[in-house]
């Protein structure tokens, strides 16, 4: 059975928004997708943080083939971070908001900066790792050396 943070908001925790959005800038999309979804299921709604998952793989889809198919020195570094978070960052904003306020007001609490921080890291490792294994599986198909 799905845990509703409104029964017993002091015994469940929610990640803040703002932690989302930094979270998210430095950890990847997956990141963002990860405690989004996580907020999601606390709320009562599995289905959204099902979907929510959906979009994150998208969007390390996505960023993969921005990353291959785009001259990245010709974009500076920060615009991808920063169009991954504001994608992330805006509809969670909007759905979870209001909820993550009612949540606090109601005496709920919050994960804390070392969870987030820990959360970014094995995130931006995760991504990473990603990165470095489609880059080497394009590269391979681009040489020849996989047929």
């Amino acid at each position: 059975m799905t845990e509703n943070f409104y029964a017993e908001p002091h015994e469940s925790k929610l990640y803040h928004s703002e932690s989302i959005l930094l979270a998210t800038f430095f950890g990847g999309p997956l990141v963002g997708g990860y405690m989004t979804a996580e907020n999601f299921k606390l709320m009562g709604e599995p289905e959204k943080a099902k979907q929510t998952w959906v979009f994150s793989f998208i969007g390390i889809a996505l960023l993969v083939a921005f990353i291959q198919f785009v001259q990245f020195s010709k974009v500076p570094w920060f615009v991808l971070p920063l169009v991954y978070t504001a994608l992330t960052y805006i509809p969670m904003k909007w759905m979870q908001g209001r909820k993550i306020q009612s949540h606090l007001l109601s005496g709920g609490q919050l994960y804390k900066g070392d969870r987030v921080f820990v959360v970014s890291f094995v995130g931006a490792v995760a991504t990473y790792l990603v990165l470095l294994i489609a880059n080497m599986f394009f590269q391979a198909v681009t040489t020849g050396v996989v047929s």
